[in-house]
């Protein structure tokens, strides 16, 4: 069993076209009817394919993530201006 829309994200950031996928790790190439599950890329990504569904981090925790970010670059600018 394969989660549809984690396994089309996958396959989409590989550089395959698909036009769908579903349950059963069927997957469809861009024309809508020809089954591609079988091709080596394919197969490996739906091998290597985890069906749960990532944790999708709260609003806070992501500000907290992008304040570090922030807070880092602006170290790095300061120390660039005094270290030259």
């Amino acid at each position: 069993m394969v989660n549809i829309s984690k396994l089309s994200k996958e396959l989409t950031a590989a550089g395959i076209p698909i036009s769908g996928c579903n349950v059963d790790g069927i997957v469809w190439g861009p024309d809508g009817t020809s089954e591609i599950q079988a091709q080596p890329a394919v197969a490996a990504i739906i091998a290597a394919h985890n069906p749960t569904e990532t944790p999708t981090p709260s609003l806070e925790d992501q500000i907290t993530a992008l304040q570090a970010q922030v807070d880092d670059q602006n170290q790095l600018i300061q120390d660039l201006l005094t270290n030259g």
